[in-house]
């Protein structure tokens, strides 16, 4: 095994047994056609997912140390020109659903806190859609420097700094409500980081977690070269019951799941293939997305319209 690796037993039920789902061999994209640092961190090795036999979470496993995470996110991937209209306009669509579910849910006095929030842009769209107060934390500095500059409020820090962030800002006695979107999956110890979150909210206080599932219709339909499916940086694949079962052991309750309809996504997945159909008779390529001079990895694999799901808890 390599020194970047660690076997780990499932961090919901601590069980060791577990059942082999995937195998991705070393080296399975060209290193010198695709940016690989999300897949196996730049580093010549493979991946295995596999299924705790005991609680059925899927995870990777082995997985990375969280003391060799910069090899698989460098600072080299923040592009070094972000455009700020174009990332708002991109946000309004990609965190619609959060928003929404905000609106719902959110008291006038509550705060919102985006925990992996980049660049500040989904607490900017928060406060100028439904006038809450809102804010983020970010682990990456470069991507905070470029949401400061735009007058975003973010702080840099991970999960175990989110206390000391609520007190800085004064937000102790107000009820919290913490965000994370795209990030549950990356985390090297998620049952750990949530019940951080967990010691750092009170009773009432909102968990909203949106991450890629397991049951969605990409996954079922693609299996193995499902767009989600990457060993070193998405370390959990989490489905509605697992997500349950991590919650509840950390006292929250889970009062709402959100999905993308199964035939919304089917429909939006033939329009694209019809669309992907007609641009190859007209000889037009495909639009590719370039890191380092080099394609992102993903770019090759098959992705549905939304795989991801929506949970809102409370803290008891």
């Amino acid at each position: 095994m390599h020194e970047a690796l660690e076997s780990k037993p499932c961090v919901i039920c601590q069980a060791t047994d577990h059942q082999l789902v995937y195998q991705f061999e070393a080296d399975l994209y060209d290193r010198d056609i695709y940016e690989t640092a999300s897949w196996d961190g730049r580093l010549s090795i493979g991946g295995r997912i596999v299924q705790c036999n005991n609680c059925a979470l899927v995870y990777a496993n082995p997985s990375f140390k969280e003391s060799y995470l910069h090899l698989v996110y460098p600072s080299d991937i923040v592009p070094s020109q972000i455009n700020k209209e174009a990332e708002l306009v991109a946000g309004k669509k990609k965190y619609q659903q959060i928003v929404q579910a905000i609106k719902r849910i959110a008291n006038p006095e509550d705060v919102i806190f985006d925990i992996g929030t980049r660049y500040g842009v989904l607490p900017s769209l928060i406060e100028s859609e439904t006038g809450l107060e809102a804010c983020g934390i970010e682990y990456n500095a470069a991507s905070v420097a470029v949401g400061q500059s735009w007058g975003n409020k973010i702080v840099q820090g991970t999960i175990a700094d989110l206390g000391g962030a609520l007190e800085s800002f004064g937000y102790n006695e107000r009820r919290v409500m913490v965000v994370m979107d795209d990030v549950l999956e990356h985390l090297v110890d998620p049952n750990r980081d949530i019940s951080l979150i967990s010691e750092a909210q009170k009773p009432g206080d909102y968990l909203c977690l949106r991450q890629m599932d397991m049951d969605s219709l990409g996954h079922r339909l693609y299996r193995k070269d499902w767009y989600y499916l990457a060993p070193a940086g998405h370390m959990f694949y989490f489905d509605e019951p697992s997500i349950r079962q991590l919650l509840d052991n950390n006292g929250y309750d889970i009062e709402e799941i959100i999905r993308y309809p199964d035939w919304k996504n089917y429909l939006k997945m033939s329009v694209k293939a019809l669309r992907d159909k007609i641009r190859s008779l007209r000889r037009k390529p495909k639009k590719i997305c370039y890191v380092n001079g080099k394609i992102i990895f993903l770019d090759n694999r098959k992705k549905s319209h939304d795989d991801m799901f929506l949970v809102i808890a409370k803290k008891r």
